[in-house]
């Protein structure tokens, strides 16, 4: 003020003062106020977040109190409980000790010399009795369990099938004298399954029915192809038809080895019956081999390729047997009952699955097809079996040699 008063406006001094002033008024005070409103606000922020500590503390403070009383008479409680056992205690131990027993002992026992009683037979009598019961208890139980056919009752009872014949097991025994026991067996058990397959059909027209198994491995085409050369030897002008178009065999069996022309090869019309119908070596057989494998060969079985095709051989042999894919492996072994009318079912000891054969069997029921029964394959020496036997010593031989013919 006192250089405004000597001073003007435009005078150095003054207006770098003015200017200051200026600057304090616009900038820096108002900064130093927006800095220290913020340090405020800040300080007011923690004061107020520590009041609220402070306040939650002082309500928890109540419910402490609470806690802190309630475990102050638990453990009051657990005080005088354990107070109170520790005396009972020490009045039974009390009481234990100042007791009379009312037990003496007047005279001790003596150790004896020898054993009152020997119960070692008994017991050994117990294992015995015991190991039998067990083992009788587990081969009952295996043989419940088993779903393998192993008995003639399971065919006749359970399945309903009639049987046959019996095929005996093949051996092959190095003894000159035993393989030709074998081999009589052999041809008699064919015999007697040709003779009664014969039967069933009580001379009347020639004999046409299906062969089948309910799965693999049961021997349907060592059967078929057995059968088929009993038939011929008995006179029959026999043809043998590989209907197991899947996985047939029987051209690698009979002379020519040659798969097609076939089957297949007829019913698709690409062979006529001249060229799939081919003699064998064995007299009075001829085979009809499987054909060239194809996709639509179910259907060809099922079609009516395969009824003309048995019309046309009815009218030329005496015997048509028709070898065909397992029961479990499609339609085809159901196609060719059908097309025959009659069908022959090959069941083998220890192989054949009873619940597969019971169940295809209830499929058969339901189709024109007339089951012939069942012809027991490989069965074995064991009691069950041994009536399907033939006595030995009893072989129709000729004078220097065997006069049956050789069987697959």
């Amino acid at each position: 003020r006192q250089l405004e008063q000597k001073y003007t406006d435009q005078y150095g001094p003054v207006a770098a003062l003015k200017e200051e002033i200026r600057i304090l008024e616009t900038q820096t005070i108002p900064l130093l106020a927006r800095q220290t409103l913020a340090q405020l606000t800040l300080e007011e922020a923690d004061l107020r977040s520590r009041i609220a500590g402070q306040a939650s503390e002082l309500k928890a403070i109540p419910e402490r109190t609470i806690e802190e009383a309630r475990q102050t008479r638990e453990v009051d409680i657990a005080a005088r409980l354990y107070t109170d056992l520790q005396q009972r205690y020490s009045t039974a131990k009390l009481a234990e000790l100042s007791a009379i027993p009312d037990i003496a002992v007047f005279d001790t026992a003596s150790v004896p010399s020898r054993p009152s009683s020997d119960t070692a037979s008994g017991m050994f009598l117990v294992a015995v009795l015991a190991s039998l019961g067990l083992g009788l208890g587990a081969a009952l139980l295996l043989d419940h369990t088993d779903r393998r056919f192993r008995y003639p009752e399971q065919a006749t009872r359970d399945l309903g099938l009639d049987i046959m014949s019996g095929i005996p097991t093949i051996r092959n025994p190095r003894n000159a004298s035993a393989r030709l026991q074998e081999a009589s067996q052999l041809v008699e058990s064919f015999r007697s399954l040709s003779l009664t397959v014969r039967s069933a059909f009580d001379g009347i027209g020639p004999v046409v029915l299906t062969i089948s198994s309910p799965g693999p491995g049961d021997g349907k085409s060592f059967v078929s192809a057995n059968l088929a050369m009993a038939l011929a030897d008995g006179g029959y002008r026999t043809v043998v038809i590989d209907g197991d178009i899947r996985r047939g065999a029987l051209h690698s069996v009979f002379a020519p080895a040659t798969q097609t022309p076939g089957l297949t090869d007829f019913l698709a019309g690409e062979a006529v019956l001249g060229e799939v119908l081919r003699p064998t070596s064995h007299p009075g057989l001829f085979l009809v081999p499987c054909g060239r494998r194809r996709r639509n060969g179910p259907e060809l079985l099922a079609g009516e390729g395969m009824v003309n095709l048995l019309r046309d051989l009815r009218q030329q042999f005496d015997a048509v047997i028709c070898d065909s894919a397992p029961l479990g492996a499609g339609i085809d072994p159901f196609a060719l009952g059908v097309a025959t009318g009659a069908m022959l079912i090959v069941l083998r000891t220890g192989e054949t699955d009873r619940k597969l054969a019971q169940a295809k069997l209830e499929v058969l029921d339901r189709m024109p097809v007339r089951v012939l029964g069942t012809v027991l394959n490989d069965i074995g020496e064991s009691p069950q079996f041994k009536y399907y036997y033939y006595l030995e010593g009893y072989g129709a031989l000729e004078n220097a040699a065997t006069g049956d013919s050789a069987l697959i």
